[in-house]
């Protein structure tokens, strides 16, 4: 029973962050506007970055 109840969990913990992670994954292709403020911080310097954090807010 101990070993099946930690299957459990670790399934629930599993599904919880493949849900997570599909939603958030979800949101950012949603947001256009996202993708290549993210490409130009790639590539270029803090600057870039600074005014995508604020955009982020």
């Amino acid at each position: 029973m101990i070993i099946f109840d930690l299957n459990m969990m670790i399934m629930v913990m599993i599904w919880l962050t493949l849900i997570h992670t599909y939603t958030l994954v979800k949101q950012v292709f949603t947001d256009l506007k996202w993708i290549p403020n993210f490409v130009l911080i790639s590539n270029d310097n803090s600057e870039k970055t600074i005014s995508f954090a604020r955009k982020m807010k």
